[in-house]
Parts: structure tokens; C-alpha cells; sequence
């Protein structure tokens, strides 16, 4: 969704297109992010195309384009009790109307709604809910672990809970939008009414996203 017809080309391996598309028609911002955070280096990737990613690259398109909003979100609501004073989460929506940086993942596979979850940031959780680009829940970050599945892990109850329907709302009304796997409706990860703090997943604490 949200392909350009870069991404298109580089879908089908059209290496000749790929090429006279970033010679000849640089205007077409090639370094654009599609409604799941991903650009055609990421695309090129996916789709095993490793001379077209070479390509790419030397084009200045990196696997691991910076998220501003990730970045802002990071700073400003890391502290548990600076978030709760800090309401005003009009940056943050600047940030997500420039480019498509809800979906786009930092180094772990997490986007800006794993990092909200794992830091039970309900008003957050919320807020990026009702943004006009939703939040993509199919991910799963490098441990194998949905956002679903850091609910669990959240030490307060009730805020987890409130968080899991929250994701699960917004799941439903996304499911039209987005292709989400199978698995996914079969099961989450996530128990709203019987739920227990055991281990500790890997890496809960995560390291600086870029």
C-alpha cells in the first residue's frame, strides 16, 4: 500500500526501470516510506533483489532510514512521570505528516507502537490509534515478539489491559487496510482478564532507536 512506482520496479526485479527511474526522475523522492514503513531498499531486500539493493544504496537509500518521530518519542516520553507532564504530543503528529514514520521500525523491528506498549504509554497508545495512518499490528520485532505479546509484560494490570483493547480495536478496524497473518486472529499473545508478569522477554529494555 502507498507504493510508489519505484517500489513497483524494484518489486519485480525491473533493474533497467529501477535504474533510468532514479537517473532521470530524481523529483519522484525516491527515498519515500509506504503505509508499513518500508522504502524500496527495504523492498529490494524483501524481494531478494541484491544487485538492485547494491543499486540502490549507492543511490543514497539506506536499509535503516532515520524516524524523527521514533526519535522525538524516545526523548520526550521515555520517563514514565515526564510523559504523564508532557500532554502535548503536537510534535509527534508533525513529525508523522511529513512521511510515513508510524510504521517504519528502528534496528529491534519495533515501530513507535511497540516502544508506546512496552512503556505502557496508554495516552500515547491512543493517540497513535486515531492518527489518520494507522498503525500496522503484523509486525514482529527480531525477538519473534508481537506488540500484543509486551501488553503482557506490563506490571499494571489494569493499564495493560486497557492497552490490549486499545490495540485490539484498532486491529479490527484495520483489518481491511492491512494484511494481517492468520496467526494473528487466531491468537495475540495477549490475555486481558487472566495475565501474569513471569520472565522477562528478551531485550525489554531496548536500545536507542535510530
Amino acid at each position: 500500500m502507498g507504493n510508489t512506482l519505484l517500489m513497483h520496479a524494484v518489486r519485480s526485479g525491473n533493474e533497467a526501470l529501477v535504474s533510468y527511474l532514479l537517473q532521470s526522475f530524481p523529483e519522484l523522492h525516491p527515498q519515500a516510506l509506504n503505509s508499513y514503513g518500508q522504502n524500496a531498499a527495504m523492498m529490494a531486500m524483501a524481494s531478494g533483489h541484491p544487485e538492485l539493493l547494491a543499486m540502490l544504496q549507492r543511490a543514497g537509500i539506506p536499509l535503516q532510514p532515520d524516524n524523527p518521530a521514533l526519535q522525538w518519542y524516545l526523548q520526550n516520553r521515555s520517563d514514565p512521570l515526564a510523559a504523564s507532564q508532557l500532554r502535548d504530543l503536537k510534535p509527534l503528529a508533525a513529525f508523522l505528516s511529513q512521511e510515513n514514520f508510524m510504521n517504519l521500525r528502528d534496528a529491534n523491528g519495533r515501530s513507535l507502537i511497540f516502544h508506546a506498549a512496552m512503556r505502557a504509554d496508554l495516552e500515547a497508545i491512543r493517540f497513535l490509534c486515531g492518527c489518520l495512518t494507522a498503525p500496522f499490528l503484523g509486525w514482529k520485532d527480531a525477538y519473534g515478539n508481537s506488540v500484543f505479546r509486551y501488553t503482557t509484560r506490563i506490571a499494571d494490570v489494569e493499564l495493560g489491559t486497557a492497552i490490549c483493547h486499545e490495540l485490539r480495536a484498532l486491529r479490527r478496524k484495520t483489518r481491511s487496510l492491512y494484511k494481517y497473518p492468520k496467526e494473528e486472529w487466531e491468537t495475540d499473545g495477549c490475555e486481558p482478564i487472566v495475565r501474569k508478569r513471569d520472565m522477562p522477554l528478551p531485550d525489554e529494555v531496548d536500545e536507542d532507536a535510530s
